[in-house]
Order: C-alpha cells, then sequence, then structure tokens
C-alpha cells in the first residue's frame, strides 16, 4: 500500500513539474543551463517599478523599456555565469564569513538587531534568503579576486599625484580639458565636485521623513494624517529628536532620532531642491515649521550645527587616499568586466526573447 502511495505521489510530481516546464518558457540558456521567464520577470518586476515611479512618463517609451529589460536578462546572464564558475573552481564561503557581512552591514547602517530584522520584513525577505544572497556575493567576490587580482593594483604615488593634477584643474572649472580618458575624466569631476563638497559650507541635521511614494486611497491618507501629527507635535513644543522617533518611515531614522549627519550644499538636491535650500537658509537651532513636500514624501528638517566655507585649497595629502581608492576601483570595474567578458566568449549562450 505504501509502496502504491509513494508511486502515485511520484507520478503526480513528474506530471505537475511537466506541466510547470511547460508552462514557464526559458528566455536564455547559458552552457545548457536555463534561465526561465518565471525568474526573468521576478528579477525585472522591481526594476522597471522603480524605473516607472523615478522616470518621467514622456521618457517611459517602448525602446526605454526595451533596453531595461535587455539589462536584467544580461545581468540573469551575468549570475548564471558567475555561478557555474564558482562551482567549477570549488569556492567556498563558511559561515563565519556570512555572519561577519551580515553584521557589518547592520554596523555600515547604524542598525540593531531589531531594526535590521523590521528593514528585512519591510522589504519582504526572510534572513535566510538575505544571508544566501550575502553568500553569493562573497562567492563572487572570491571568484573575481582569483581571477582577475593581476589588474587590482594600488596606483603609485606619481600616478595617484598626476591625477590629483587633473582633479584641481576641475575643480578649479566643470569644463577644464584633462586629456584623460572619458571614463577617467569623469572620474575627476566627480572628485572634484566631493572636494568642493568637502570644501564648501555644510549643515549637520535632523531630519523627519514621511514616505508617501507608491502609496494610494488609505495607505496614503494615513501617511498625510501623520504628516499634520509631526506637524502639531513640533508646534506644541515637543523635541525635534522625539518626533523624529515617533514618526519617521523609516526604522533606521526613528531609532536615531531623524540624525541624518552632516550635509553640504547640493546634496538633499536629489530629493528636493527646495529641501535642500531650506537647510542652508535655517539657522542654527532652526527648524521647518511646514512640510517639504517631495516626489517621494514628505520632509521636515532641523539644523543643529554648521562648518563654514574653508579659504584654504584641499592639500594632495589630504585627498591622496580617496585618489587611489579610486583609481582603484576604476582598475576592479574594468578587470571585473574583462573577467564577464571572458566567460561570455567561452560559453554558450543561447536567448529566446
Amino acid at each position: 500500500m505504501l509502496k502504491k502511495v509513494i508511486s502515485i505521489a511520484a507520478m503526480s510530481f513528474v506530471c505537475a513539474t511537466a506541466v510547470f516546464a511547460a508552462s514557464d518558457k526559458t528566455v536564455a540558456v547559458v552552457n545548457n543551463e536555463a534561465i526561465f521567464e518565471s525568474e526573468y520577470n521576478e528579477a525585472l518586476a522591481p526594476v522597471l517599478q522603480q524605473f516607472k515611479a523615478q522616470t518621467p512618463a514622456a521618457e517611459q517609451t517602448a525602446e526605454n523599456i526595451k533596453k531595461l529589460e535587455d539589462y536584467v536578462l544580461s545581468q540573469k546572464i551575468d549570475e548564471v555565469l558567475v555561478k557555474q564558475a564558482i562551482k567549477k573552481q570549488s569556492i567556498k564561503v563558511s559561515a563565519k564569513e556570512i555572519q561577519d557581512a551580515v553584521n557589518q552591514v547592520k554596523k555600515s547602517q547604524n542598525l540593531t538587531d531589531a531594526a535590521f530584522n523590521a528593514e528585512l520584513k519591510k522589504e519582504g525577505i526572510t534572513l535566510a534568503k538575505f544571508e544566501s544572497s550575502i553568500k553569493d556575493q562573497l562567492a563572487a567576490r572570491k571568484l573575481i579576486t582569483q581571477n582577475a587580482a593581476s589588474q587590482m593594483k594600488t596606483p603609485s604615488e606619481s600616478e595617484t599625484r598626476a591625477f590629483y593634477d587633473k582633479v584641481m584643474l576641475k575643480v578649479k572649472n566643470d569644463n577644464a580639458k584633462t586629456g584623460l580618458s572619458k571614463e577617467d575624466d569623469a572620474l575627476a569631476g566627480e572628485i572634484a565636485r566631493l572636494v568642493k563638497r568637502a570644501s564648501g559650507e555644510q549643515a549637520k541635521i535632523r531630519i523627519i521623513a514621511i514616505n508617501t511614494q507608491g502609496l494610494s486611497g488609505s495607505e496614503l491618507k494615513a501617511a498625510q494624517n501623520r504628516v499634520s501629527e509631526a506637524k502639531d507635535a513640533l508646534k506644541e513644543g515637543q523635541g525635534f529628536a522625539v518626533v523624529a522617533s515617533k514618526y519617521n518611515s523609516s526604522e533606521a531614522l526613528r531609532a536615531n532620532g531623524g540624525d541624518a549627519g552632516a550635509v553640504a550644499k547640493g546634496d538633499l538636491s536629489v530629493v528636493s531642491s527646495a529641501l535642500d535650500s531650506a537647510v542652508f537658509k535655517l539657522n542654527v537651532g532652526g527648524y521647518t515649521k511646514d512640510p517639504i513636500k517631495t516626489n517621494i514624501g514628505y520632509y521636515f528638517v532641523k539644523v543643529e550645527g554648521k562648518t563654514a566655507p574653508r579659504d584654504t585649497p584641499v592639500t594632495y595629502e589630504e585627498v591622496k587616499s580617496d585618489i587611489q581608492n579610486a583609481l582603484l576601483q576604476v582598475a576592479e570595474r574594468k578587470a571585473v568586466a574583462d573577467y564577464f567578458a571572458k566567460l561570455r566568449d567561452n560559453a554558450q549562450i543561447k536567448i529566446n526573447r
């Protein structure tokens, strides 16, 4: 009787698998390993959602969406190639390495265990899934290090100083000709921007950020009510940090009383130019009495300190390590790109889209 039950169960599983395989098409095959439409769509969905939320309607063209779809598929192909290479080269990641990496994430984000678990829950990710993702990342890093380490050399003193000179040209003039490659010129411009940021006026702030992005109906109404409640609490004289601890959407900001550290002019423009402007109009101790509406929600901000802009140029020694790290990162990106290109050249890849 038991054997019959097992046989029926096995037959049911085979039939179910056959039906699933028939309905779940393959979008690509990498060295005889299929990438199914379901897993591709799972990877595409959040990317597409973010694109639609942050991109003006006029730019949400079929052509741009197609580019996004192709990019996600390319990433999935690279993911399979990496996993195959990891398996082939028998690369292992220990439980301690995974735990150390998880602890580093918590530390870098200033998250308590409770806040970390709350963020995972908010993102709909289990701890096991997060640790599995960390394991894959660590294994991939080991793979890259073992196969592309020869290209990842810290730049010499002369190379670093020469690049510093190019950066200072960009500090003086954003459009200065550096004679560098397009990528290196862009890097010099980015470092110049950071140098100017470090040299300019800065403000230490606390924020109350109440998210409304992607909300509608009762959820949007509830968020708007929280904005009104936060405004009333501040008006009643409750401390800004106390109100921030209660009303911030982010668990991390609630945990630290809305402490957002130091910002320079322009930093907050990526959220809202009005928010950035408000910060540097406020005196120390002042805060916005009314919420500032942005594309992602409402903000209150308080300025707790200010640093005047420096009147002396940034020296080579001050930015030497930053420049070396930046140049090393460029070398690493190139090494990774070259390695992936090599993996692709040696692979059999068939795309079915």
